[in-house]
């Protein structure tokens, strides 16, 4: 799918997403401590549970079980030789759960690296760029509709998914922040100007997810990003205990 596609979807409509991946696996028995990811290879019946779990509850995106399928974040379970395969296999179970379903979409996740980039940490830009080349390369094998780069802290790894998506296919990319309950990232930028540079850097859609609950993300759509120029992606989680 490509930009043009998604935001033709959405002129006059709203696009539910599924809800948590990895919480699911748990309750479903998963132990903690085990790589989520790689049950695509080990247990792929599971998962293809969870994405019917959440088509039957009226999802209408569902996001691949590879948030942490990258070579840094597998490298702490050995796996990291596997990345394009995990990738490509979390991306068929997913679009083998909607093969029936021609109004869902399969949205590719890609999570932070868990390492930090220059100037923040040692992680060089072009290292960035490949990791999350190797991993969307895997994805797109699998046959995902379009990528949601999520949950990152900085605009600058965020850039570096973007260059690697650009150089694979042109795929429409949705790019979403972690802000704190101030509508601050992790790193001092307040939300409305981290997006709106995502926006120029390319971003097909933008928005934030995950570390804050709906009634603080609601507050800082509220007070930052009311009469934003473009369509927003919002992804709250359970919010903080």
């Amino acid at each position: 799918m490509d930009a043009k596609t998604l935001r033709e979807l959405l002129a006059d409509q709203c696009l539910p997403v599924d809800g948590a991946m990895g919480t699911f696996l748990h309750v479903r028995g998963l132990p903690v401590g085990r790589c989520r990811e790689a049950v695509n290879l080990e247990q792929p019946e599971l998962v293809r549970f969870v994405h019917e779990a959440y088509l039957s509850a009226g999802a209408r995106v569902l996001e691949t079980n590879t948030f942490a399928a990258n070579p840094f974040q597998l490298a702490k379970y050995g796996l990291e030789d596997k990345v394009r395969e995990i990738n490509r296999a979390g991306a068929r179970i997913a679009a083998a759960a909607a093969a029936h379903r021609p109004e869902v979409l399969v949205a590719g996740s890609v999570g932070p690296l868990g390492v930090l980039i220059e100037p923040y940490g040692r992680l060089t830009y072009t290292d960035a760029v490949e990791a999350f080349t190797e991993q969307m390369t895997g994805l797109l094998e699998g046959g995902v509709d379009l990528l949601f780069v999520e949950t990152q802290h900085t605009v600058r790894e965020i850039r570096a998914a973007l260059e690697a998506a650009g150089r694979l296919a042109d795929v429409a990319v949705v790019c979403m922040l972690t802000v704190d309950q101030e509508g601050i990232s992790r790193f001092g930028k307040p939300a409305r100007d981290a997006l709106l540079e995502l926006l120029e850097a390319g971003a097909d859609l933008v928005g934030l997810n995950c570390a804050i609950g709906p009634r603080d993300m609601l507050e800082v759509l509220r007070t930052q990003l009311q009469d934003f120029p473009a369509r927003l992606c919002v992804m709250p989680n359970a919010g903080y205990p």
